[in-house]
């Protein structure tokens, strides 16, 4: 526990040792049995001061209570408590009136308050493994009742797929969107990832467009000496301004190939007696081997179908495929008639849909 009460006077734990003296009054104090507990509904508030070599300063009770303090404080690891003072001293240093585990909720403690301009206030929630999903819903909602606004902040691994959000545990999709964003804190407490989930919807003729050039996540990653507030929001100095000149490009680029996707077909029959190219109907070409198969593919604008079946030709192994055997997904200088086939796609053949503009 990082509060104490002293004298009807609040005192913190990071406080304490700050000052030898203060200290050593403390000490006292507590071999006195002087310290309580700031939980008003507290049936034991004695307390007791500990700090050493190996741990940080806390308060503890002396005797196991029903206190809703004392329950938050299990749940309190050493990574909550490092990343949580970290982040205290940021914002304090910020020039920010920051406040540690405050009961701003019915029998929940908040870890960090961080109080700004026009009586706002922000609450932090610092995420870890032993937080329950169930806890995350109901203190979600408890925020949402109460009229204050709460940063999730996951403490733990960075590593995340940015292609799928589904992989994602529940905990960092329930953050990135309950609060708009996902940030992931190192437990060393000075580390962090931005995420921020594109929310626009890639489609042509109904099926969505991956591309690994602009995944459907935008991430970036710092330092908490470059956290701020931003539209009363805790962000990377400068995120957002940056997120939307990618998103800009992406947009453009989507565009793009939108634009140079063609929108009739040309059907190609295959007529071995044939010597070269005729024509029938003007959307209809007869062809008489598989090098005029690639030169079409290659300078058509409109797609193109062998017997009513669309085709393309693989940009890796220069063969021509039935659509179907193609990844449905990957297209080359914005033609749909470019393409990848699966078998070098298994084989980890590179890999784009649309690129920058």
């Amino acid at each position: 526990m990082e509060n104490a009460i002293w004298h009807k006077e609040n005192i913190t734990a990071t406080q304490v040792v700050e000052f030898f003296e203060l200290e050593t009054q403390i000490r006292i104090a507590s071999r006195n049995k002087e310290l309580r507990c700031s939980d008003t509904g507290c049936s034991n508030p004695i307390l007791k001061f500990c700090f050493g070599e190996k741990k940080r300063a806390y308060f503890s009770h002396i005797s196991n209570c029903n206190c809703d303090y004392a329950k938050f404080d299990q749940s309190n690891t050493e990574e909550i408590r490092s990343v949580r003072k970290a982040l205290h001293d940021h914002f304090q240093n910020s020039g920010y009136y920051v406040e540690e585990e405050v009961k701003v909720l019915p029998h929940h403690y908040t870890h960090l308050l961080i109080s700004l301009e026009y009586s706002k206030k922000i609450a932090i929630e610092f995420v870890s493994q032993s937080t329950s999903n169930a806890q995350m819903i109901r203190i979600a909602n408890e925020y949402k009742s109460n009229g204050i606004a709460v940063v999730w902040m996951v403490v733990g691994d960075h590593k995340i797929d940015q292609q799928d959000i589904k992989s994602m545990s529940f905990k960092k999709r329930f953050s990135i969107n309950e609060s708009n964003c996902l940030l992931i804190l190192n437990p060393n407490g000075n580390d962090i990832s931005q995420y921020v989930l594109d929310r626009d919807s890639y489609q042509i003729d109904g099926k969505e467009i991956k591309s690994q050039n602009y995944p459907p996540i935008y991430s970036e990653s710092s330092t908490i000496d470059n956290l701020v507030f931003e539209n009363y929001e805790i962000t990377i100095l400068g995120f957002y301004d940056r997120y939307n000149k990618w998103h800009q490009k992406k947009t453009k680029a989507f565009n793009k190939l939108k634009e140079e996707r063609p929108r009739h077909g040309i059907n190609l029959i295959h007529k071995r007696s044939e010597n070269s190219i005729s024509y029938g109907h003007p959307n209809t070409q007869t062809i008489t081997d598989s090098n005029e198969y690639r030169t079409v593919l290659l300078n058509s604008d409109e797609p193109v179908y062998q017997d009513n079946y669309p085709i393309r030709l693989c940009m890796h192994c220069n063969k021509v495929k039935k659509a179907m055997r193609c990844d449905p997904y990957t297209f080359y200088y914005g033609s749909s008639n470019l393409g990848l086939c699966k078998e070098c796609k298994n084989n980890n053949q590179p890999q784009t849909v649309f690129k920058d503009v």
